[in-house]
C-alpha cells in the first residue's frame, strides 16, 4: 500500500488502518489531500470505491413486483431512472421458501445509486416503478452474538453460548441470559434492547442517507416506562380490615351525572307550582306585609313573559272574584322596563321577532294605562252609568 501511494504521489496522510481485507481507512492532514486522493485516475482504474467518513458515497433502493422470468442482466440493460442519479447495479434478493425449506428467488430487487441521492422511480421495460428505502438487516455474529458483524469478520475467537453466555456452543438451561444487555431472554431475541437498537439505526441511516456514525448522533434512545421483568417484585398483600381500620367511613353522596337543562327547569317548576300553606284571598290581603305580598305577586318561571299580572289574576278569579274592586295600584314603568329587559335578553329568538314583543308590551302597557287613568274620572263614570241606564 505504501509503494502505491508513493507511486502515485499522494502524501499528507496522516494514519492508515485496515479495517476489513475490504475496507481501509485513510486519515489526511488536509481537503486537498484527500482530493487529490479520490480523483487518482490509477486508483480508480483498480474498481476502488472511495467515500468519506461523514458522507455516503452509495445508497440502496428497493422495487418490488418484478418478474422472476428476467434475469439480473436483462433488467441492467432495460432499466433507466431520471438525472442526476445514477444506477451502478442490481441485485434480486432470495426469501424463505415455507413449503420446502431453504431460499428462493423473490420478485424484489434492490438497486445501487451513486451519492446519496435515491430516485423516487425507475422505469423498467417502460414500465414506471416506485424506488423504496432499502433498510440493512441486523448483522449478528453466530459466534460471541454480537451485533455489527458476522462470524467470518469476528474479531473474538471465544464460542459464546447464546442462551447462558458461557464459554461453550449450547446448553440446556432455562435460566436465559442476553450477551448484548444481561436481560433475562436469549440473545437471539427481537425484544432485545439492543437489537432494537440497531434496528433503528438502520432505519435512520435509510431515511435520512446518513452514515452509521451521524445516525448514532441522530437516535434518541426511548423512555422506559415499564420496569423490567428481572427487577419485578410482588409486594405484600394488605388486608382491607388493616388498611382502612384508623380511617372513619363516611357516607359521602357523589353525583358524578351532571343534570340537564331540562331537569333544572324541571325542578324549578315543580318547586313554584306548591301552594302556599295560607291561599291568599281578599280578606287576608291588606293585612299581608308589603314585602310578602310583593313576593307572592311574582309570576312562576314558567309563565309566559307576554302576559301581565292581571292576567295572572283572572286565572284565579275562584279565589279573587272582586279583586280589582278597589285596587288602585297601576301597572307601573318599572315593571315594564323589566318585562323589555327580558325580551331583550332571550336567547334563540330573531330581532325582529324581538321588536314585534317590546312593540306589543308598550303598546299594551299604555292601554292599562290610559283606563287607570279613565277610570278615576268622575264625570267618566256618571257617563258610562247614564249609557247603561239608558239603553236598559
Amino acid at each position: 500500500m505504501a509503494r502505491i501511494l508513493k507511486e502515485n504521489n499522494i502524501t499528507a496522510i496522516r494514519e492508515v488502518k485496515y479495517i476489513s481485507p475490504f475496507k481501509i481507512r485513510f486519515a489526511f492532514d488536509t481537503e486537498l489531500a484527500a482530493q487529490n486522493f479520490f480523483m487518482c485516475e490509477k486508483l480508480l482504474e483498480r474498481g476502488w470505491r472511495f467515500q468519506k467518513a461523514m458522507e455516503l458515497s452509495i445508497c440502496y433502493g428497493v422495487i418490488k413486483d418484478v418478474d422472476l422470468e428476467f434475469s439480473e442482466d436483462e433488467i441492467l440493460k432495460n432499466i433507466s431512472c431520471q438525472a442526476p442519479a445514477k444506477l451502478l447495479s442490481l441485485k434480486r434478493l432470495d426469501r424463505r421458501n415455507r413449503a420446502e425449506g431453504g431460499w428462493c428467488p423473490s420478485e424484489t430487487l434492490r438497486l445501487c445509486f451513486e451519492g446519496d441521492n435515491l430516485p423516487t422511480s425507475v422505469r423498467v421495460f417502460d414500465m414506471n416503478i416506485k424506488v423504496l428505502p432499502y433498510i440493512h438487516q441486523v448483522s449478528q455474529c453466530s459466534q460471541c452474538w454480537r451485533m455489527g458483524h458476522v462470524r467470518k469478520m469476528c474479531p473474538s475467537k471465544n464460542v459464546i453460548c447464546p442462551k447462558c453466555g458461557g464459554h461453550h456452543e449450547n446448553c440446556d438451561t432455562s435460566m436465559f441470559c442476553c450477551v448484548n444487555c444481561k436481560g433475562n431472554h436469549i440473545s437471539l431475541s427481537k425484544s432485545c434492547p439492543v437489537y432494537k437498537k440497531e434496528r433503528r439505526l438502520r432505519e435512520i441511516m435509510s431515511e435520512f442517507g446518513c452514515t452509521y456514525r451521524k445516525a448514532l448522533e441522530c437516535y434518541v434512545p426511548p423512555e422506559n416506562q415499564t420496569p423490567s421483568v428481572a427487577n419485578f417484585r410482588p409486594q405484600a398483600s394488605v388486608s382491607l380490615e388493616n388498611r382502612f381500620s384508623s380511617t372513619p367511613i363516611e357516607d359521602i353522596p357523589v353525583n358524578s351525572r351532571k343534570p340537564t337543562f331540562a331537569e333544572i327547569i324541571k325542578t324549578k317548576a315543580t318547586i313554584h307550582a306548591k301552594q302556599s300553606p295560607n291561599p291568599i284571598t281578599k280578606d287576608n290581603v291588606s293585612s299581608m306585609p308589603k314585602t310578602q305580598a310583593q313576593k307572592n305577586k311574582k309570576k312562576p318561571p314558567k309563565e309566559d313573559w307576554m302576559f301581565w299580572h292581571a292576567d295572572a289574576d283572572e286565572k284565579d278569579d275562584h279565589q279573587l272574584p272582586v279583586e280589582e274592586e278597589g285596587n288602585d295600584e297601576r301597572p307601573s314603568f318599572k315593571e315594564l322596563l323589566s318585562r323589555l329587559k327580558e325580551v331583550i335578553y332571550l336567547n334563540n329568538v330573531s330581532f325582529s321577532y324581538k321588536i314585534k314583543c317590546i312593540f306589543q308590551l308598550c303598546l299594551e302597557w299604555l292601554t292599562l294605562v290610559s283606563v287607570s287613568f279613565v277610570s278615576e274620572w268622575s264625570w267618566a263614570n256618571a257617563l258610562f252609568n247614564f249609557f247603561l241606564s239608558r239603553n236598559g
